[in-house]
């Protein structure tokens, strides 16, 4: 960045200029993005160009956050809160927004960057920052009821972040009877390392990027999810909770007050989320009281049931919804 390296360079002037002249510095498009200031001449102590460069990128990537969309329809009792897939790009979360909306009921959407994310706990602050900014403004008095709509085990994540989140606050409980249900795409499942490497490997290197590069990725994702597992699994000898603060899908096993109302739109056609995996996670819901809506599509893949079957999954969702009010 042409900026930084001039604003580093300025403590060695150049011979022809006097030591006691400052040179302007022209703002570019890397100040306007970090909400700063041109230096004017303002020494920096670094006079390395490529940590300047280095430290300013990591102030961007501190500073943004991954939007929230918010749409509300005039009349609609209810609020679907929409967690996208890893990899999941707003412009296809949008196309759920868009049917929910022509139903008139009103959503909020918001995907969780893979980039972001290096341990479950990772998901916190992002839940935290969702609640806070579509809840926190209304207090107690939310006036809708809430339902979820989680895809694969990244919008999984993001749902348990926040359900956690809620714990021993003094609006727990007028929250949690405000939610009436939750949708599950292609979730929850219990994800192998091999299925985890291929899932995120995918999302961050999707065609038409090279194969090589994305096998690539693969087989180091592959390495790292093994050895995690393996270590999880020696700690699980003596620390009783380690699995369900790693993963969310035994997280989601341990809690005891998920919603009463549950609908799971899955099929075996999907190599990331197992369709019994899902199914067992289901039945152990039903036997703990939950009442439980499957619906399992032959032929369509991982978080593209509503692609491959768009009236019959839009009139499964908005009936969902639809039967409770």
């Amino acid at each position: 960045m042409l900026l930084l390296q001039k604003a580093c360079q300025q403590q060695h002037p150049s011979p022809t200029m006097p030591t006691n002249a400052v040179e302007p510095v022209p703002v570019d498009a890397d100040q306007v993005l970090m909400n700063e200031a041109p230096t004017n001449g303002q020494r920096i102590e670094d006079d390395d160009p490529a940590g300047c460069q280095k430290s300013a990128k990591k102030a961007r990537a501190q500073k943004w956050q991954p939007p929230i969309r918010e749409s509300y329809i005039e009349g609609s009792k209810s609020l679907v809160i929409l967690f996208g897939w890893a990899g999941c790009r707003d412009r296809y979360l949008r196309k759920y927004s868009e049917f929910y909306e022509s139903s008139g009921i009103s959503n909020v959407r918001f995907t969780a960057p893979i980039s972001h994310i290096r341990h479950f706990a990772d998901y916190r602050p992002l839940a935290q920052r969702v609640f806070d900014q579509v809840f926190g403004k209304e207090g107690d008095n939310w006036p809708h009821d809430v339902y979820f709509h989680v895809f694969s085990m990244n919008g999984c994540s993001t749902f348990c972040a926040l359900w956690d989140a809620l714990k021993g606050t003094h609006y727990e409980a007028a929250f949690k009877q405000r939610v009436q249900g939750i949708i599950f795409d292609s979730s929850p499942a219990n994800v192998s390392p091999n299925q985890s490497a291929r899932a995120i490997s995918f999302a961050g290197f999707p065609p038409p990027t090279s194969s090589v590069v994305r096998e690539s990725v693969k087989g180091l994702l592959l390495t790292y999810f093994s050895v995690q597992r393996a270590r999880i699994w020696v700690q699980s000898m003596w620390d009783e909770g380690v699995y369900e603060r790693n993963f969310a899908y035994y997280r989601m096993l341990a809690i005891d007050d998920l919603p009463q109302r549950q609908c799971y739109l899955y099929g075996p056609g999907d190599e990331i989320c197992t369709h019994s995996s899902i199914e067992e996670f289901a039945e152990s819901q039903r036997e703990a009281g939950k009442q439980t809506t499957l619906h399992c599509f032959p032929d369509s893949a991982h978080c593209q049931h509503m692609r491959t079957h768009t009236e019959e999954y839009q009139r499964l969702c908005v009936s969902f919804i639809n039967d409770d009010e």
